[in-house]
């Protein structure tokens, strides 16, 4: 409906593939927000919904409020806003710097799966066009096993898998 009025949608909510066609099929961009918000100890959960889910939804990228936000003070949970919402806070603020918290490093976590599942396309990309049979083969194994991750499955396993078809494409392994 936005047509050419709106480059971005920066949507809230699960990311959807249908929704991402259509403004792509624009030439825009769509980014997802909140999906959850800032601030809860469960890095799993930034790392899967800002990480994979995105890529594999097809997403131009992913945020979420807050940064830090607070009212009385982002040390204590004890503060008027904890009554009714949690601190939306990924990072706790010093004089000079920030302290990191779980929930960052879920969110930085999920931003290196992307960067392996991408660097893992190229690969595949110069594989194909490979003189080399096995090489062909590989490019083709990892095309479809990109293909098929599951995002709900094992993190670790996946991105580990991602690095062996890397290595084995690039001759090292």
């Amino acid at each position: 409906l936005m047509g050419d009025i709106q480059d971005i949608l920066v949507c809230a909510g699960p990311p959807s593939k249908e929704e991402a066609g259509k403004w792509h099929s624009m030439g825009h961009q769509i980014f997802c927000y909140a999906n959850p918000q800032g601030g809860l100890e469960a890095p799993e959960t930034y790392r899967r919904n800002f990480g994979l889910l995105l890529w594999k939804s097809n997403y131009d990228g992913g945020c979420t409020y807050c940064y830090q936000t607070y009212r009385d003070t982002v040390w204590t949970e004890f503060c008027l806003d904890a009554m009714t919402y949690r601190m939306h806070t990924m990072t706790y603020p010093t004089i000079d710097s920030v302290i990191d918290t779980i929930q960052m490093e879920g969110y930085r976590e999920g931003i290196d799966d992307i960067k392996y599942a991408t660097t893992l396309r190229e690969e595949i990309k110069s594989g194909k066009k490979s003189k080399d049979k096995r090489i062909i083969e590989t490019a083709l194994a990892a095309e479809d096993y990109l293909d098929q991750i599951n995002v709900g499955g094992d993190l670790d396993t996946i991105r580990l898998e991602m690095i062996c078809y890397i290595l084995k494409l690039r001759g090292i392994f």
